[in-house]
């Protein structure tokens, strides 16, 4: 296995599952299903809402584990008092 394989398996790149769309005088932001995810006015608004889209994917998908997997159960994730 050469560098660039074993950086990879390291450190996997995340697919992309959005983009940014033109549609008319507006930037809307797409899912890969053709879903809306937001239309802005501005190519800096898509972003910022595109960069939204790709750390909420990742915060579920990585960062959330039951209580009984050692995680933040429901009353810690939101503050409340126990």
């Amino acid at each position: 296995m050469n560098l660039a394989e074993t950086i990879k398996l390291l450190f996997p790149v995340p697919e992309v599952h959005a983009f940014i769309r033109k549609e008319g005088d507006q930037h809307c932001v797409k899912s890969h299903s053709g879903k809306s995810l937001g239309c802005y006015q501005t190519a800096s608004g898509a972003k910022k809402r595109l960069k939204q889209v790709e750390y909420f994917k990742h915060v579920k998908a990585d960062s959330f584990y039951g209580p009984d997997e050692g995680g933040m159960g429901p009353s810690e994730e939101l503050g409340s008092p126990e």
